[in-house]
């Protein structure tokens, strides 16, 4: 038996008032004669032996079962750290989301506003050159000079 176990079966025969057990668990030694205080003080002991038994084996147990829920607990508390983590984590790229968001509708905007500037620049270069070209059209024939045919000459 363990040396805890065998203190804690010690302390409460003791406290039974059983004073005839022993450090080593064998049972001291009885006086010579057949006396029927002595076999009921056997039987009792006997019977305080199973019961102490049946701890022993109901400790070890539960000594198992107190193994087991401290591992379950230790897993427990790396999974609950870790979802804090991650839910802080989480909350962080909601909020670099919007940010980016935010960034995307802004530059698509400005990308908008530049199209339709540079169409109305080209509508402006179309407008230009039709001008110049209508200018080109009047002013070339009255470059060149003319024949006069004169019949009279």
């Amino acid at each position: 038996m363990p040396k805890t176990l065998t203190r804690l079966l010690a302390a409460l025969l003791l406290a039974s008032g059983v004073t005839a057990f022993a450090q080593d668990s064998t049972p001291a030694a009885a006086p010579a004669g057949g006396d029927g205080a002595l076999a009921e003080e056997n039987a009792a002991l006997k019977a305080r032996l199973a019961e102490l038994e049946e701890l022993e084996a109901l400790f070890a147990e539960l000594e198992q079962r107190n193994r087991e829920l401290e591992t379950e607990l230790s897993t427990i508390k790396k999974v609950s750290a870790n979802a804090l983590a991650l839910q802080e984590q989480n909350e962080i790229l909601i909020k670099e989301n919007r940010i980016l968001q935010s960034e995307v509708d802004v530059l698509t905007a400005t990308r908008d506003q530049l199209s339709n500037d540079n169409t109305r620049k080209w509508f402006l270069y179309g407008a230009v050159a039709v001008f110049l070209g209508a200018l080109l059209a009047v002013f070339i024939p009255q470059l060149r000079p003319r024949k006069r045919f004169s019949e009279w000459g």
